[in-house]
């Protein structure tokens, strides 16, 4: 029903998606891991040349080359004649290559990494201010130090991006003790642990979950206080082994209440089919229109994958 029954609404007209999958459901992730998944076992399998190293993060591929530059453009093509809506862009060099958010570099014969800034990052981290339970601000300067040790190969690299993260902090307000005490912290762990993968520990405790509010009390301390009313009999003791865990549901923010999901329909004159109908080129009707979409049903559409190669040149 996913797959083939996605339904959505534009310009109050019903259509019906007949390429894809709906952008935003559980399983496109995972549908789309299975089909790159096999889609790359088939073309590592036939291909003449094959990379040293190939890693795929959903549809973002990492791949290291040691055949040339003439051979990798002809792997190229050859990836994107094997399927009619799978095509390639890539990008590669001799020297660095960024792939999501690190840039891959040879430097001395070795794979250094560091951090990758887009030019669209505008830093616009969750700023102190923000209706925000107070322990979700504080771990941010942690968290995303904690992210540069595992990017960084280098301490040098780690020490250039923690001044950086310090300055872009600093602008969304928080203190500059609180910053160096939180980036000290992860500068005591190696990174060849923080690069380890850490194990969630299971709890059967009931979450109590409630929307946040600067103005409410402290809740912890309420449930604390009133704990002897859950132990007040056997049935609640069953229920509540464990006091219950807080957990807080975001209240609405000025998009949830200015944004809205459904288009409103466009005054009768305003009805420019090149504008109106920009933005349904892959699906049908599931009704007739008023305006013909026929030529732009006849298109077919095709995703755009990015592959990243770093070039290297093997001595011997």
């Amino acid at each position: 029903m996913i797959l083939t029954n996605n339904t959505f609404t534009f310009n109050g007209q019903h259509y019906r998606q007949i390429n894809g999958t709906a952008m935003g459901t559980k399983m496109a992730p995972s549908y789309a891991n299975l089909f790159m998944g096999n889609f790359e076992q088939k073309a590592l399998a036939t291909a003449t040349h094959s990379p040293l190293i190939w890693w795929r993060y959903i549809d973002d591929i990492f791949l290291l080359w040691t055949h040339g530059e003439e051979k990798l453009n002809d792997f190229i093509t050859y990836l994107n004649n094997l399927h009619p809506t799978i095509k390639f862009t890539s990008s590669f060099s001799y020297n660095e290559i960024p792939f999501l958010d690190v840039k891959v570099m040879l430097l001395n014969g070795r794979l250094e990494t560091d951090l990758c800034d887009k030019p669209t990052d505008k830093h616009q981290y969750l700023l102190k201010s923000s209706c925000h339970p107070s322990h979700t601000k504080q771990s941010i300067p942690f968290s995303m130090a904690l992210r540069l040790r595992r990017i960084c190969s280098t301490d040098e690299f780690f020490n250039t991006r923690s001044d950086a993260l310090t300055s872009h902090l600093i602008k969304r307000g928080y203190k500059y003790r609180f910053i160096k005490d939180e980036i000290d912290k992860v500068r005591q762990i190696p990174r060849s642990r923080a690069l380890k993968t850490s194990t969630k520990k299971e709890s059967n405790r009931i979450p109590f979950v409630v929307t946040f509010n600067p103005a409410l009390p402290n809740i912890r301390q309420v449930i604390s206080s009133n704990l002897n009313i859950l132990r007040s009999s056997q049935r609640c003791q069953a229920a509540f082994p464990s006091p219950p865990l807080i957990s807080y549901r975001r209240c609405n923010n000025l998009r949830d209440i200015l944004i809205r999901a459904k288009h409103r329909r466009p005054p009768p004159w305003h009805q420019d089919l090149s504008v109106v109908t920009e933005g349904v080129k892959h699906a049908v009707l599931l009704k007739e229109p008023r305006l013909t979409l026929s030529s732009l049903l006849t298109s077919k559409k095709v995703y755009g994958i990015t592959l990243s190669a770093l070039l290297l040149t093997l001595y011997t």
